[in-house]
This record gives C-alpha cells, structure tokens and sequence, in this order.
C-alpha cells in the first residue's frame, strides 16, 4: 500500500483553512446586532406647536373673562364649561396622544407632569365654577317654576277668555331655560367623567393604587357608553378600554373595542380608528402577538377604503406601520439570542423593509385629535357671551 505523506506547509495550509472556517461563528457572536433605526415620531413643527399652544391658552383665557364678567348664572356656566372642553379635548391632545403611542418626553414620561398638573388643575377648579353658577341656576329656574305653578290657573283662565298669551310665551321660554340648563348640567358630568379618566391614565398615583385608581375612573364613564352623541360613547369605550389595557385578564379591555378589521365611520373617529389600534396592542399584551400583527397587517389594507382624505389616510398608516414596528421589536427582543437568531433576524429585516417603505422623515403620527369629543364650540359660546347672532 502507498503512504501519502504531507508536507509541513500543507499541513499549515489545512490548519489554516480550518481556523478560518470558525471566523463567522466568532464574528457573529462578537458583532452586536443593532435594531434598525426607526424615525423619531413627531406631530408638527415646533413653531406650529407653538402657535397652536399659546392660541388654545388665549381661547381658555378669553372664555373664562368673559364667564367672570357674565349675568346670567347659565351663560357663565356654558364659558365656563366650553374653556374646561378646551382644556380637555384639544389643550391634552398631544400628552394624551404620546400617551398612547408610548412616546416619552425628556423626564421619561409622555408629558412632564408638573404642565400635566396644570392643566388638570385648571379644567377642576373651573368645572367646580361652573357647578357654582348651575346650582345658582336651578334656584333661579325653581323660583321661576314655582311662581308659575301658582299663576298656572290664572293664566287657563285668561287663556279661555281670549285675553293675553304673554303667560303661556314665559312658559315656553322656561321650559326653553329648563332643557338648557339640564344639557349643561349634562355636560358637566361628562367633561368631569372624561377628566378623571385622563388624568388617571395620565397622571397615575404610585404604589398599588393605580390599579384601583383605573378601574374606578373606567366606572365612572359607563354611563356614557349610551349617550346620545355617538362620538361621546365611541370615546368612553376608548378611554375605558385604555385604563383597562394592562389588566391580567384581556376580557374587559377587549369587550369594549370593535374587532380590527370593522369598519371606522366617520363620526366616530378619532376614536374609532385609535380603537381598532388598541385592540391590536391588548391582544399583544396578552400572548397573542402573531394574531396582532396579523391584523395589523390586514388593518393597512383595509385603511386605504377607510379615510377619503390622503393626509388623513396617510397619518393612519404611518400609526399602524409604527405599532407594527412597535411589537416585532417587542418579539425580537423577547427571542432568545442564541436559540432564535434566524428568528431575530427576521424580526430585524422585517422591520427595516417597514422603514424604508412605509415610514418617512419626520415620521408623522396620528393625532388623538380631539382627546375628547368638542361638545361646546368656544366661537359659538363667546358669540352668545357678546350678543352676536
């Protein structure tokens, strides 16, 4: 039999050859894996922010001086519930929308709470006048009612003579000033349902009151969930589903939230559509990721026939490629690195395609546009204040 001997540098050779054979392994382990970077998510310039910031302040002002200057006790009420609308619905906008994209500030929080503070200082105290001016109101209304109880027959039997109708007019008005003030009344009740909902969510007490603390605050907008004004009820289902997201158990959040891929009308949103957002997000929350991105996915189809309006189409996909985003960073985080890196590096490829494709620069999001529905029109209430038609 013949021998084939090797050479010292053939040997050398092959020892080489197989060290190299390793490099990739010891690269792979030694190389961090970066995430793809995702656009920072804005809402506008900062001048315009600006600009709409100091607007609102003004509007807040100018409706609570001319509360101060009022007469009439259910004038006063109305400024004074229109200014804590403001306050609620469009001066919250942005925490509330940080808020639920999971957006911090520098303090790590969606807004620093000392400005939070404020504003929910401010919509209380002036919630609390209004009750002042409503509760002067009804004595004055009660007054009315009573006098009028003891003319009542007086007046059937002028009425029957043919004499004045001037009696049954001061009955029309009252009963005009009486549905007045129970829709004012009204709406007090829900501006103060919504502002413990978003204070609660927003400005949650520490230790192991927060739990009880949201719960109660979703209670307290039950009784909306069958208001008349669909756009009330479509966001007290939002906000109570919002404060009930991160129970252990899904079933209360979810009963709440229409299923993903219903349709969002337009006299629901913006509620509606953060709706259908959130559903994704507590189905995710609760071990249930892939369905979530799933109907996430399906979601960016669907939104195209959803919104007519490019921009506000256009805002509503960026959200969902962002939630999107959002969970298949939650996933790769959550593989483990050495069992699951084909896994992971789906996850990272995945994402990057979202980015380049989907999410552009500045990455604008949608907007909780208003927080809470507008149900008193401040240019309406400083017409009425000033006399104008």
């Amino acid at each position: 039999m013949r021998c084939v001997s090797l050479s010292r540098w053939s040997v050398w050779l092959l020892g080489v050859g197989a060290a190299l054979c390793f490099v990739p392994a010891l690269l792979a382990e030694d190389t961090p894996v970066t995430f793809p970077s995702v656009p920072p998510a804005t809402f506008g310039s900062a001048e315009a922010l600006s600009e709409a910031h100091d607007a609102l302040q003004e509007t807040v002002q100018r409706l609570t001086t001319l509360a101060e200057t009022a007469k009439d006790p259910m004038l006063r009420a109305e400024l004074r519930l229109a200014a804590a609308n403001v306050i609620l619905s469009k001066q919250l906008e942005i925490p509330c929308t940080r808020f639920f994209w999971g957006l911090a500030s520098s303090s790590g929080k969606p807004t620093e709470p000392e400005k939070l503070r404020r504003f929910f200082d401010t919509a209380e105290k002036v919630l609390g006048n209004a009750k002042a001016d409503l509760d002067e109101a009804r004595k004055a209304l009660a007054k009315v009612s009573a006098e009028q109880a003891d003319t009542g027959r007086d007046a059937e039997d002028e009425d029957a003579d043919g004499g004045e109708t001037s009696g049954v007019e001061k009955n029309d008005d009252h009963q005009i000033a009486l549905k007045r003030y129970s829709k004012a009344s009204s709406t007090r009740r829900t501006l103060l349902a919504f502002h413990q909902a978003i204070k609660t969510a927003l400005l949650p007490p520490d230790g192991g009151d927060a739990d009880r603390a949201s719960r109660r605050a979703a209670s307290e907008l039950s009784a909306l969930m069958e208001h008349d004004d669909t756009r009330v009820a479509t966001a007290a289902n939002f906000w109570q589903a919002l404060l009930r997201r991160a129970e252990p158990d899904a079933t209360a959040a979810l009963s709440r939230l229409s299923y993903a891929l219903d349709d969002v009308p337009s006299a629901e949103r913006p509620y509606a559509f953060f709706s259908r957002v959130l559903r994704c997000l507590v189905l995710a929350g609760h071990d249930r990721r892939i369905a979530a991105l799933t109907l996430l996915a399906q979601m960016e189809e669907r939104a195209i026939g959803w919104f007519s309006d490019d921009a506000e189409r256009d805002s509503a996909l960026r959200g969902i490629v962002w939630t999107r985003v959002h969970l298949l960073r939650q996933w790769h985080d959550s593989l483990d690195a050495e069992t699951k890196t084909e896994e992971r590096q789906w996850c990272r490829e995945r994402v990057a395609t979202l980015i380049e494709a989907k999410l552009g620069d500045p990455n604008l999001l949608p907007l909780l546009a208003p927080a809470i529905p507008v149900l008193l029109e401040p240019e309406k209430m400083e017409s009425a204040a000033s006399g104008s038609p």
